[in-house]
């Protein structure tokens, strides 16, 4: 409950939805205004660059770890049965899989990032709750999400230095989201409603 002064008190609450290829979210990180006086009357309909405060607060370390974990296991998963297929192709001739296999790991990453990271989210994020976004609240879009990829290439592949980075980063960046720059943010997925009451009108 938020009250703005003493004759109403406003009771905000939001539907967000499930981050997905075209969810957008409530509206806000398109830029648009909602409907309540919460988007003028506190401006945290975006992350809070800042402070990390907000509607949108900017996504701590553990949580970005928790949706990079549950990316690398997808990933892992499916190197596992390429690796599978690549034993039995070239009859488990070691230097030849081994090859085969560093090859499909880069090229899988690398599609895995171009297919989601424009779109500003990945099945770990999801299962986080967290949404890459640019500054402006906008999914990364095309440019922004290839850029992003290929930072996150270089950030592996410097010892996953890169993702470390954010850990000490003030606006919680990775070396790729600096690169693209976008930030991951908190998405809260819980349903509000908007009440007003007026004290004069109790009269």
């Amino acid at each position: 409950m938020i009250i703005l002064n003493n004759h109403k008190e406003f009771f905000i609450s939001r539907i967000q939805g499930s981050p997905g290829p075209e969810w957008s979210g409530d509206g806000s990180l398109s830029g648009e205004d909602g409907p309540d006086v919460l988007s003028s009357s506190t401006g945290k309909y975006k992350p809070d660059l800042e402070n990390a405060s907000g509607l949108y607060p900017l996504a701590p370390f553990r949580r970005r770890f928790v949706g990079f974990l549950i990316d690398e296991l997808l990933v892992m998963s499916l190197l596992f049965v390429i690796w599978i297929i690549l034993a039995v192709v070239f009859r488990y001739e070691s230097p030849i899989v081994a090859t085969q296999i560093t090859a499909a790991s880069s090229l899988l990453r690398i599609g895995y990032g171009c297919i989601f990271n424009p779109r500003g989210w990945s099945p770990g994020k999801r299962y986080a709750g967290l949404r890459i976004v640019r500054e402006d609240g906008l999914p990364p879009g095309l440019t922004y999400g290839l850029v992003r990829t290929m930072g996150a290439f270089v950030s592996r592949n410097i010892f996953l230095l890169g993702y470390l980075w954010a850990k000490w980063d003030r606006k919680s960046q990775t070396l790729h989201d600096k690169l693209s720059g976008t930030y991951v943010v908190l998405i809260s997925q819980e349903v509000v409603s908007i009440r007003i009451e007026d004290d004069s009108e109790k009269k």
